[in-house]
């Protein structure tokens, strides 16, 4: 079902879900992107960027996952605020 919800995607909503998944927007990733069945079917997925791992609930239908997978990699910013963070503690010293 995963596959088949990835082809249906956007390209943009490829490269976020790539971030929300790993912490990175391009490929080539140094190690293979791990997906594990975990949670109850109406939670978000959860991931785990160190790992490379994302944690999908067992989905009633495709159209349940995409929903649900678009909805956390687009509202997804705490990758992006890590960095944030550390580029303002450059400036402010």
């Amino acid at each position: 079902m995963f596959l088949s919800v990835l082809e249906t995607m956007t390209d943009e909503d490829r490269t976020l879900l790539l971030r929300f998944i790993t912490g990175q927007s391009r490929l080539p990733l140094k190690s293979r992107i791990k997906v594990q069945h975990s949670g109850n079917k109406n939670t978000l997925p959860t991931s785990s960027t160190c790992f490379f791992t994302l944690r999908l609930p067992s989905y009633s239908s495709d159209q349940k996952m995409k929903e649900r997978l678009l909805y956390a990699s687009r509202q997804c910013k705490a990758i992006d605020a890590d960095g944030l963070a550390r580029e303002n503690l450059l400036f402010d010293s």
